[in-house]
Formats: structure tokens, sequence, C-alpha cells
């Protein structure tokens, strides 16, 4: 009898050791495909960023040659327009760069967390200083073409309103969809740490 508890006893050991090691498995798969899912969302959002700052730069390179075809319009809009594309660039450069760094098979959560958190914060800042730049720029660009006395002033005007109303849309459109992306991530991430 005595040995039967014994054998009993053993075997519901091993199968309790069993079982652990199951769920500790299937744990480790979930952590790994979610910690995956995560890696992918970010990296939609770099490709983004990639493509923000890209666009940016090949306007930095043409943007002066088009303005200096625009008879009239001052260097000085020129250089300012530059150098705005090029703070646009440098910004979202530096908001990116640390999601750039996340490793995601090794990573802490709570330092990604804190990263992801941070990236949210700015892209939720970020219209609150582009928009504003964007605004003046574009009173700018109209007041220099109004200044070029064309005839042709109406339809530039038009063009470059319907231009930075298009632009804006899908500007702000884009950062929504960051921000998105970004509180599904820290939603990932609280899934895990629980």
């Amino acid at each position: 009898m005595m040995e039967n508890e014994k054998l009993e006893m053993e075997q519901m050991k091993s199968e309790l050791a069993s079982l652990k090691y199951i769920l500790s498995e299937r744990l480790r798969v979930e952590d790994r495909s979610i910690r995956n899912a995560m890696a992918l969302q970010t990296d939609h959002i770099n490709r983004k960023a990639t493509f923000i700052i890209v666009l940016s730069l090949l306007t930095m390179v043409t943007a002066p040659g088009i303005f200096s075809g625009l008879n009239g319009l001052s260097v000085a809009f020129s250089v300012a327009t530059d150098v705005m594309l090029g703070i646009s660039a440098g910004c979202t450069f530096a908001m990116h760069w640390p999601m750039w760094r996340i490793n995601w098979a090794t990573d802490n959560l709570v330092t990604v967390a804190e990263t992801v958190q941070n990236f949210r914060r700015q892209y939720v800042l970020w219209p609150r200083i582009g928009l504003p730049m964007v605004c003046l720029w574009l009173l700018w660009l109209l007041w220099e073409l109004y200044g070029v006395g064309d005839d042709t002033f109406w339809i530039m005007a038009s063009g470059a309103s319907v231009g930075a109303i298009i632009g804006g849309f899908c500007g702000l459109s884009m950062n929504r969809h960051i921000v998105r992306s970004a509180d599904d991530i820290l939603r990932q991430i609280d899934q895990l740490k629980r």
C-alpha cells in the first residue's frame, strides 16, 4: 500500500513537472509571437519615418530650383524653406532613433515601454509645432507670390493652398496612425507584463 502511494506520488510529481514545462513553453511561444507582432508594428512606423525623411531631403534639394524658376521669390524664402524642411527631417529622425534601436528579442519590456511612451508623447506634440510652422511658411509663400505681381497669382496661390491642405491632411492622418500604432504596442507590452 505504501509503495503504491509512493508510486502515485512520483507519477503526480512527474505529471506536474510535465505540465509546468508545457505551460512555460507555451508562455515563451506566446511571448515571442507578441514580441514579433510589436516588432512588425515598429518596423511599419519606422518605414513611414524613413519616407518622411527622404521626402523632406528630396524637397530640400529640389525646392531652390523650383523657387528660382518663379521669378520674384526671395532667396530668404528659399533658404527658410530648406531650414524648415531640415528641421522637420532632423526632428523626425531624432524622434525615431530610439525606436530604431529597440531589440524586441532581448530588451527589457519596462525600458521599451518607456521608449515607446516618450515616442508617442513626441508625436502627440508634433502637430503643435508643425502646423504653426507650415501656416507661417504658407503665409510667407502667399506674400512672396503676391509681391511678384503676376496675373497668375490667384492660380499659384490656390494651388499652394490646396497643396498645403492636402499635405496637412495626409500629415495629420499619418501622425494619428503612428500614435495609434504606439498605443497598440503599449497595450501589447502591458499584456505581456501581466
